[in-house]
């Protein structure tokens, strides 16, 4: 896996490791609580890295259900899910859409979806997104998933200024 092959080095990153399983479910609760329509989150890692943690943790925080059933995408390439929650005393409607595109070789093989369209009506959240990098737009959180001893780490890349309020939130790992 290479993290960050194409990015470009104006960014603000920084590393955490995450100590336990409840701690990479914390950072995703925290994530959750600020994006909206066209925010994109990168995740890259290895094999139980983390990827999955996170997503099934940031889906489950964002629709208020700790105990939702959040299945991997893995063979259906996506998942959809409707959110509905109020922000600041106003309602706002819009989806997250859960990728694991780990089957994909490139943006070729990858079957029609309205991208474009997609990333306007919501929130992506891409495992293993190396095959469409290309197609995304600069401004997206990159979280980078690695073993580390008996722990996890992640290196969090914010792209655009859209993500560098997190450098504060994250600051309590």
């Amino acid at each position: 896996m290479t993290c960050h092959s194409s990015f470009s080095n104006n960014v603000v990153s920084k590393e955490i490791v995450l100590r336990a399983e409840q701690e990479t479910e914390r950072l995703a609760s925290l994530i959750s609580a600020s994006v909206t329509f066209g925010d994109i989150i990168l995740l890259y890692g290895d094999f139980g890295s983390g990827k999955t943690t996170f997503a099934r943790a940031f889906i489950r925080k964002i629709l208020g259900d700790p105990s939702l059933i959040v299945p991997s995408p893995s063979y259906l390439l996506m998942n959809e899910y409707q959110i509905i929650r109020e922000v600041q005393g106003e309602v706002e409607k819009f989806r997250v859409y859960h990728f694991d595109l780990w089957r994909i070789e490139s943006c070729e093989s990858l079957p029609p979806l309205d991208l474009q369209t997609i990333l306007q009506r919501g929130v992506c959240l891409i495992e293993w997104p190396s095959a469409i990098e290309k197609l995304l737009p600069y401004e997206k959180l990159v979280l980078c998933f690695s073993f580390f001893d008996e722990k996890r780490k992640v290196k969090l890349s914010m792209f655009g200024s859209k993500w560098r309020h997190l450098q504060d939130d994250i600051s309590s790992f």
